[in-house]
């Protein structure tokens, strides 16, 4: 089975209505497809949303988001990086997720010294202040890295992002959802 994200961004906010609609629709679509839900982490604004699943591939959720009539941005098969061993476990009240978008996508050199920069400096940094990496998602073409975080301030990744001189599209605080 192969890892896959679903971007959702929409105008006015996703209410648990509307989620309870979409996966009540969506769910023998998934298993017809062979796909399953792992879970999804919404934006506190409740206009952005993450959507993780188990699939054998892009087409099949996305044949099924289709099929049950739910809208999407982006979906792509990504790589997943955790921390070794056991990673941490969700904190829903500091849940946290940062996206690091790279315009053109990162080369394999490049893509080396980024992540090298992460591992060797971001995230001991990030342990220093109390921040826990859960696991990051990376897009295949390196345009696009989701962190999950668990932060006890949004501000400790917009610095820690600025004096590593690592890009950060975007920062929000997010909700777990899980089956």
């Amino acid at each position: 089975m192969t890892f896959i994200i679903v971007e959702t961004d929409r105008p006015t906010p996703i209410t648990p209505e509307v989620l309870a609609a979409e996966e009540a629709r969506s769910v023998s679509c998934l298993a017809e497809h062979y796909a399953q839900w792992r879970y999804s982490l919404l934006s506190s604004d409740r206009h952005r949303m993450i959507c993780t699943f188990d699939a054998p591939d892009v087409e099949a959720v996305r044949m099924a988001y289709r099929k049950a009539n739910v809208s999407f941005e982006k979906m792509w098969a990504e790589q997943v990086l955790e921390p070794p061993g056991t990673p941490p476990i969700w904190q829903e009240s500091a849940l946290a997720v940062a996206e690091s978008f790279y315009p053109g996508g990162l080369t394999n050199e490049q893509w080396n010294t980024q992540w090298q920069v992460v591992t060797e400096q971001l995230l001991p940094f990030y342990a220093q202040q109390g921040v826990e990496w859960v696991r990051s998602h990376v897009a295949p073409n390196r345009t696009l890295v989701l962190y999950e975080l668990n932060t006890p301030d949004l501000n400790l990744i917009r610095h820690a992002h600025q004096q590593f001189n690592l890009p950060l599209s975007r920062i929000w605080s997010a909700m777990l959802f899980k089956p």
